[in-house]
């Protein structure tokens, strides 16, 4: 399509009138400009969103004790559900589909002590060490709960990053003893903040306790106050909250018509609105962007448009000297193809550099912070825009290539 009489044909058509050509092809370089930055930005918010998720499982859900709203099997409404001990190993045996499952004891941490320093208002929950497979915590020293733990119902104890600063500060916290509501605790790691997102409070500012050791110290007994579970890969999580919703109502007695009697939600459920939300913003950056690369792509059409009318006569003769309607149509195309071409490459190096520059200036600000995690583009997403800008400069030349065509030899050889 390009030899070199042709790229010299096409240079010196560009470069005709420079100032018409500059100021067309700006168009075209400011929308590229901003489609690469906007999809920059809005890839990277959702890059922070999901990291804000860290490993959560997707195939998870969580089951809470409700109030009746409905009469059933002698019982008045109005009666309050209680989970037990026994319904966890009643539905490891009744459903086979079920990977983790760990109860949850809700208490809270009135005052914690070490040696002279103490914290108050600190969220406690009694785990199973299944938990962390469900909904994971990064440790920053030690470990999590393990099955002996539970099984023995040890005193241990995982604390928050903050915790740890207000009772420790710098020092190793690991190994030492601390006092949780008049009841010590050795401490065997250390949780550090995960997202801004979190399912039960913030891990940092939380401590985790075998659920067996917290249902007596609470004097709860056998109670339990939520079940949270994974389900195997390739089940459907949100029909089989279901069936495991309907097997608890019946094991309490709960009327199976009754939403109240219990309560539940997925994983699955937050992940895909967060992606319908994203879907979202991706349709409108490309809106914006296509619409900001469309007006300029609009530009060139028109100045091609110009471009034709003023070579009105050389394209007459070309078609008296036997030039098909193919090699005028290609010559115009490419014409307006070369251009876009040009102020696009330029527009998406320009738009990865703006997105390099703010990407390092956000990098610089604390972990906490930071809204927009890699602002970049992907390689592929990359290769997409440039297909998209191919494709554009080819449109944007039709309309001049059609009137160049219509264009007769023997009108072309009159016109002044």
């Amino acid at each position: 399509m390009f030899d070199l009489d042709s790229i010299q044909e096409i240079w010196a058509t560009i470069t005709r009138n420079k100032t018409r050509s500059v100021f067309t092809a700006f168009g075209v370089f400011w929308g590229m400009v901003m489609l690469m930055v906007l999809l920059g930005c809005g890839l990277g918010l959702e890059r922070s969103m999901l990291e804000k998720w860290g490993d959560t499982s997707t195939n998870a859900a969580f089951f809470f004790q409700g109030t009746t709203s409905k009469p059933y099997k002698g019982f008045k409404k109005g009666r309050k559900v209680q989970f037990k001990m026994d319904d966890i190993d009643a539905l490891r045996h009744k459903f086979s589909e079920i990977d983790k499952c760990s109860p949850i004891v809700w208490s809270s941490a009135k005052k914690v002590l070490y040696l002279d320093k103490s914290t108050t208002g600190i969220n406690m929950m009694g785990l199973a060490s299944d938990y962390n497979s469900i909904n994971p915590c990064k440790l920053i020293e030690g470990r999590f709960l393990n099955h002996i733990d539970e099984v023995q119902s040890r005193k241990v104890c995982v604390i928050g990053s903050k915790v740890k600063n207000d009772l420790y500060g710098a020092s190793d916290a690991r190994g030492t003893i601390i006092w949780i509501n008049g009841a010590a605790y050795t401490v065997i790691g250390v949780m550090e903040k995960m997202a801004d997102i979190n399912l039960f409070g913030s891990p940092e500012e939380s401590i985790y306790v075998p659920y067996t050791t917290l249902a007596q110290t609470s004097n709860k007994g056998d109670k339990i106050d939520c079940i949270s579970l994974a389900a195997r890969k390739n089940v459907n999580i949100e029909d089989f909250q279901k069936d495991v919703a309907s097997y608890l109502k019946e094991i309490h007695s709960v009327d199976p018509d009754d939403e109240q009697g219990i309560g539940m939600f997925n994983t699955k459920q937050f992940f895909d609105l967060f992606s319908m939300l994203f879907l979202g913003i991706r349709i409108l950056i490309w809106i914006v962007g296509l619409g900001t690369l469309t007006a300029g792509m609009v530009g060139i059409s028109n100045i091609m448009l110009v471009t034709v009318k003023e070579r009105t006569q050389e394209i007459g003769v070309r078609r008296a000297l036997g030039a098909s309607p193919y090699v005028i149509i290609r010559q115009v195309m490419s014409e307006s193809l070369v251009l876009a071409l040009i102020a696009g490459l330029l527009g998406l190096m320009a738009g990865v550099l703006i997105s390099a520059v703010a990407d390092n200036i956000l990098s610089s600000q604390p972990a906490d912070d930071q809204i927009i995690e890699g602002l970049y583009v992907p390689f592929n997403v990359a290769i997409g825009v440039l297909i998209v800008l191919v494709l554009s400069g080819l449109l944007s030349g039709l309309m001049p290539a059609y009137r160049a065509i219509k264009i007769k030899a023997i009108d072309a050889l009159r016109d002044e």
